[in-house]
């Protein structure tokens, strides 16, 4: 991907305290020619690059839960440089039923629980963030997606060469 290419994705902001999931994320979204991920290593520097950045989208982390989603909420009430309606996904260990709700509220429109898979990853942002016009992606890339199937289906154990791969289930979308 040439530079012309990388300044036409869509700049997203990943709030990611944890090195190993941010540069992987960041990097993948990089070499896919998919987006263009802006890295925060804390709720504090990612509300600094929505003050200054009209980003396109925000990947955020629940680590630092309550906090969180006082920056989503601020978000929504357009606090930042940024559309107050932006896509937002949310990366987190765990979710409550009362956070799932909050979250809804909050218009999160997917939640990735880790340990995640890149391909779920790569599927989110293919489908909030859909490739910037003029911007090349390779056919073996494209085809590096895997297609979901239904969101109830359940991975059966690693099957012999001779059948299709197990089904894997869909991120979680509100």
């Amino acid at each position: 991907m040439n530079g012309r290419q990388f300044d036409a994705l869509a700049q997203v902001l990943l709030i990611e305290p944890d090195n190993l999931v941010r540069g992987t994320v960041a990097s993948v979204c990089r070499d896919l020619g998919l987006v263009h991920i802006v890295q925060a290593t804390s709720l504090a520097q990612g509300e600094q690059c929505l003050q200054a950045s009209p980003l396109r989208g925000l990947m955020l982390s629940l680590a630092d839960c309550d906090a969180a989603l006082d920056l989503l909420a601020r978000l929504r009430e357009k606090a930042f440089a940024c559309d107050a309606a932006i896509p937002v996904v949310v990366l987190a260990s765990a979710c409550t039923k009362a956070q799932a709700v909050r979250l809804k509220a909050l218009g999160v429109q997917r939640l990735l629980l880790q340990p995640f898979r890149l391909r779920d990853v790569i599927h989110t942002v293919e489908q909030l963030w859909p490739a910037a016009k003029g911007a090349s992606v390779q056919p073996a890339v494209a085809a590096a997606a895997v297609q979901p199937a239904a969101p109830d289906a359940v991975e059966q154990p690693a099957a012999p060469a001779a059948e299709a791969p197990p089904a894997v289930s869909e991120p979680a979308a509100f």
